[in-house]
């Protein structure tokens, strides 16, 4: 465990190395913008589209019976 620790330690000092000149805000605010982007291609492909596409379309439809009713 102690092995991993030390490689994934070595690996997010490098990936911070650019940045610690700048104000630690732009590199939190850049590794949150990669997770983000990594979660919803994560999200898409483990996700069921079809099904999601069926409630969205049934939730617009709800809307515009409300908005026409």
């Amino acid at each position: 465990m102690g092995v991993f620790l030390a490689l994934v330690n070595s690996f997010l000092d490098l990936l911070f190395w650019p940045l610690r000149a700048a104000d630690p805000i732009y590199g939190l605010a850049g590794i949150s913008f990669l997770t983000g982007l990594a979660m919803v291609i994560v999200f898409r492909f483990t996700s069921n589209q079809k099904a999601i596409r069926r409630s969205k379309d049934r939730i617009q439809a709800h809307l515009l019976e409300v908005r026409l009713f």
